[in-house]
């Protein structure tokens, strides 16, 4: 399984609900308010991607911005959870591959 980072600061309440309930209805989990994991395969991170940059980011404003970053095995074996509510134990029972 790969999985993906995605975080944002957006300014406008309506765009960023908009965005967090697309976020959650795609199998996303908040890892805070505005930083989801997203479990993904190529074809549905071009689907997820390709909504955000459709019908999020023409409404963005000023300073406002939103980051996709790759999550690695490595990243994962290097996570430190200092302090979470959030059960994320699903990410080291799985082997990532990255092609």
């Amino acid at each position: 399984m790969h999985y993906l980072i995605l975080c944002y600061d957006i300014s406008e309440n309506k765009i960023r609900t908009r965005l967090y309930n697309y976020l959650l209805k795609s199998g996303s989990i908040p890892l805070q308010k505005s930083v989801h994991i997203l479990p993904h395969n190529f074809k549905n991170k071009a689907e997820k991607i390709g909504w955000i940059q459709q019908y999020i980011v023409p409404k963005l404003k000023g300073h406002d911005q939103i980051h996709v970053i790759p999550f690695t095995q490595d990243c994962i074996n290097g996570m430190q959870n200092l302090k979470t509510h959030i059960d994320l134990s699903f990410l080291q029972k799985e082997e990532i591959t990255i092609i």
